[in-house]
């Protein structure tokens, strides 16, 4: 059966745990939304997906296979990743950074062949870059740069794609585009993110993370509770629906618990972010 199985996945850095026994089921060919509050485990938990983090203790499995046993070049060719995206400080083309998406698939000085360059155009039109094919990546905007990386993520021909907050520092309307292309790829997408209304919006699926651990998992109808906001999150908020069911979360202002509330949760977050993550 097509899908990712994560089995008791635990991990440590220091004294710190990151990740509790962490058990879930990533269906194939479903958009997953992996959520959760700051310092929950999404991050460190699609590092070892993509074996950036080395497993300290449970499985994790790609259909039936040990991710373990996967070689390398192959599961480059099944998985697809876009982490969060800083910079490129080489001045390529958009066609340049596209192919380098065929990376796997080609041994020493191979020359891109016919199929390489069709692949690369296809996953261009996909995310609508086809027509700034040749320009400088660095010109583009950065709504404009996440679909260009996007599109080289595509040329991998992946089963599976693992997106680390695909939206992070666009605007409303570049968030919306994306995750539109992104809906639309007809492969296995498990994308951490923050807006519960966007993934609402998009994932057919939610899991809801808090201190390393699977809280609940289920479609944004069943699971967006104000209740669940509150246990997770630890803000109050009203939970209304839009005419087709989608939920919509409205937060209500917090007023700040104690002088010190965030400046030592944000201690916490850099000190597992140095140590080897944790968001």
């Amino acid at each position: 059966m097509k899908q990712i199985t994560v089995s008791n996945l635990t991990y440590r850095v220091g004294d710190a745990q990151i990740l509790n026994q962490l058990s879930l089921t990533i269906p194939a060919n479903k958009f997953v939304g992996l959520m959760g509050p700051n310092g929950c485990g999404k991050s460190t938990l699609l590092k070892h997906l993509y074996r950036v983090i080395p497993v300290q203790q449970g499985e994790i499995y790609f259909d039936e296979t040990p991710l373990g046993q996967i070689p390398l070049r192959e599961a480059a060719k099944r998985i697809g990743v876009m982490g969060q995206f800083h910079s490129i400080n080489f001045d390529f083309t958009v066609w340049q950074i596209v192919m380098m998406g065929r990376t796997p698939y080609k041994k020493g000085f191979d020359e891109d062949t016919e199929d390489d360059m069709t692949l690369a155009m296809e996953a261009l039109r996909k995310v609508g870059m086809w027509d700034r094919a040749y320009r400088s990546f660095a010109s583009l905007s950065g709504g404009e740069q996440q679909r260009v990386m996007l599109a080289r993520v595509l040329c991998q021909e992946p089963e599976y794609l693992i997106l680390d907050e695909p939206t992070n520092h666009l605007d409303i309307t570049y968030q919306l585009e994306l995750l539109e292309v992104i809906k639309g790829l007809g492969v296995g997408v498990i994308a951490a993110l923050h807006d519960l209304n966007l993934a609402s919006l998009f994932c057919d699926e939610l899991f809801i993370m808090k201190q390393g651990q699977l809280v609940v998992q289920g479609t944004p109808r069943e699971i967006v509770r104000e209740t669940l906001i509150r246990e997770v999150y630890e803000v109050a908020s009203v939970v209304s629906y839009h005419e087709d069911g989608v939920p919509i979360v409205t937060y209500e202002r917090q007023p700040l618990r104690h002088s010190g509330a965030f400046h030592s949760s944000e201690a916490v977050s850099q000190g597992a972010s140095r140590a080897g993550d944790g968001v």
